[in-house]
Order: C-alpha cells, then structure tokens, then sequence
C-alpha cells in the first residue's frame, strides 16, 4: 500500500488523511497496523519533512533527500552537544529508546540512568533522525502529532542499509511518477538537493516524456494526459471530487508556478495561506474546487469547507469529508462557507470568522 502511494507525509491527520483518499476501505485500524507489522516507517525525506513509508524503501529514500551532518551541526549548538561528541551523545540516547518514547519521556529515562540530559534534548533527536538512527512512530492522536521516537535498530532489528545515492534519486522519482505524476525537474532538483541537469539525466533514464510545460510523465500515462476527451472519457466515480488533506503530495510542487497543473495562479492564494502553510483540497476534472481546513471541538473535529465561485455542488466532498471520521477515531462535522477567500488572522491562517 505504502509503496504503490510513493509514501505520505508523516504529520498527523495528513498521513491517515492522504491514505485514506487513496486506498478504498482505509481505516484507523489499517493505520496502526502500520507500525504493528513494521510494514512502514517515518524517517526525513523531501525537504527534510518526514514522511511514511514503506519499510523497504525507507533507506532509498533517505539516501535520495539526506544533506550532509555538518549541515545539522547548528541543531546541535542549540541541543547544547558539540558537535564533535554528537556520535557519544547519539549511542547514551539510543540505549534509553529500545522502546517508543515521547521526548519528556526520553528526558526521564536518562535522568534514571544517571545520564546526562542536553537542555535542547528534542534538537538531539531530530538530528538523530537525519542520520537514520532514530524512527519516529505514529503516536496517539489523530488530529495532532504526539511525537513518539526509537532506536532504529530496536524497531527494525537492524540499521537502515547504505543505497548510493544516484541509484536512491532514481527509484524515487520513478516511484513519484507512477503516483503522483507528472513532475517537474524543479520539482526533483527542489525536493533531493540535485541539479535541474541531474533531474533531467533521471527523467531521461527512466524514459520520462514531455507533457508541456516542462511537466514529464511515465510513456504510459502520457498519452493519457495528452488526450484531450479524457475528462469526458472517465468513468462516474473517477468524476466525483477527490478530497486531500492539507501538505498532500499531490498538491506540493516548487511555488508557484510548481502548481499550476491543479489550480491557476489565482486560485494559489485559497489552496496556501500567507505563511506558505498548505490547506486541504477538493479537486474535481478542472483542478481546484475548494479548500478546507480541519479543528478540534470536544471529542470530535469541524471541518471547514470553502468552495470556490465556480464550484456549483459539493455534497461529495461533504460527504467524503465526513467519512474521514472512521480514518481518525472521531465524528468530523462539515460546515460550509462560502467566502471565495478565506480571511487571514495574523498569523497567516484562517480566522474563526472567516
């Protein structure tokens, strides 16, 4: 399942969220069974996000997307570790993590240990998931991330494998085309750190094509995307809006112009708000038909719709919205609104009012 998505982004309702809209019957029981069976893992990944995936390919992924640790030395400055004693500090904190444990818990194994604690303990351990020695698990909350952490080995029986580099951008974006495409090579060079040349070079190994736009495909889906009656050619459920949570991999691409195969310039503004962060989208046959965004209330969750002006029905993704409830463990209300743009507090997100 994991790898025919080409994985999700970790964060929690976006991981459960981005599975669901892929994967017919997918519920909170199918999620944990994830990290029952090991059958996936977080690790960092695009743009050092972190993101689920299949355990196979979790050591391919790190090698496509990994900078050098030097580049984390200033985590460590702030952890309150030299950088040059990273690798003694790195094996005490792996000793305490044979099991997940949330950082304040990490805090009080060591200090049971008679160890000594870094007073930025949680920048230790983001490092440590950089290098691949440290997971992270999926918590217990579905509507926000309760970061869990353990020893790579401990969860896995074994350290994630060295894969050199130029095979891992490979298999990657070969994974992503089949997924999510078609790509970009600024899409590619943006997210593994390479140059537009050696996101081209991949592109032509694999035999990509040239959709327009700088946009490349699989051979196979080309001709699928360079047919112009294929919207009236799809079946009815393939018509029906598709709904994805905010940060999905569908929707990411290098701004701006990175997204414009699934809304116009114009529409930018409502799929992103003013701090860059993403909202969640309703994509019919003509791109973008509206955005939503998810909250807490009691025991229970809103989501907000907001169509835009030229959506005419949502009842689907109304309907889809709601279902998400078996996904998270929790009923989810849907409540329209039909600003054309949501209004912005300063923060950059949504107002109550809007």
């Amino acid at each position: 399942m994991l790898r025919a998505v080409s994985g999700t982004y970790s964060s929690h309702p976006t991981a459960l969220l981005s599975l669901a809209a892929r994967v017919p019957g997918f519920d909170l029981t199918a999620y944990r069974g994830i990290d029952e069976t090991r059958c996936g893992v977080r690790v960092p990944a695009m743009r050092r996000s972190k993101y689920l995936l299949a355990t196979e390919l979790a050591a391919t992924y790190l090698s496509a997307t990994r900078v050098p640790l030097e580049q984390h030395h200033w985590r460590l400055v702030e952890a309150g570790v030299p950088p040059a004693e990273y690798l003694r500090w790195r094996d005490r904190v792996l000793e305490a993590l044979q099991v997940p444990l949330t950082a304040r818990a990490v805090r009080r194994a060591l200090l049971a240990r008679g160890a000594d604690v870094p007073h930025g303990l949680p920048k230790l351990l983001a490092t440590m998931t950089y290098d691949g020695s440290l997971l992270r698990t999926g918590g217990r909350s579905t509507l926000g991330d309760q970061v869990e952490y353990v020893a790579t080995a401990a969860w896995l029986g074994a350290e994630l494998p060295d894969v050199d580099r130029t095979e891992a951008v490979r298999t990657v974006v070969e994974l992503y085309l089949r997924s999510h495409g078609p790509v970009r090579p600024a899409d590619i060079a943006w997210w593994t750190a390479s140059s537009q040349r050696q996101a081209r070079q991949v592109l032509r190994d694999l035999g990509a094509v040239d959709v327009g736009g700088e946009y490349f495909a699989t051979a196979d889906h080309a001709d699928a995307l360079l047919d112009a009656n294929v919207p009236d050619a799809l079946d009815d459920p393939l018509r029906r809006p598709v709904v994805l949570p905010p940060w999905d991999g569908y929707v990411m691409g290098y701004a701006p112009d990175g997204r414009q195969r699934i809304c116009t310039p114009e529409a930018q503004q409502q799929l992103f708000d003013s701090a860059g962060n993403s909202l969640g989208a309703v994509l019919g046959v003509d791109g973008l038909m509206a955005t939503w965004t998810l909250h807490r209330r009691d025991a229970g969750a809103v989501a907000t719709l907001r169509p835009l002006d030229r959506c005419t029905s949502y009842d689907a993704a109304v309907e889809r919205l709601e279902a998400f409830g078996a996904v998270l463990g929790c009923e989810v209300t849907v409540v329209t609104k039909t600003d054309a743009v949501p209004r912005l507090g300063r923060n950059g997100r949504p107002t109550a009012r809007s």
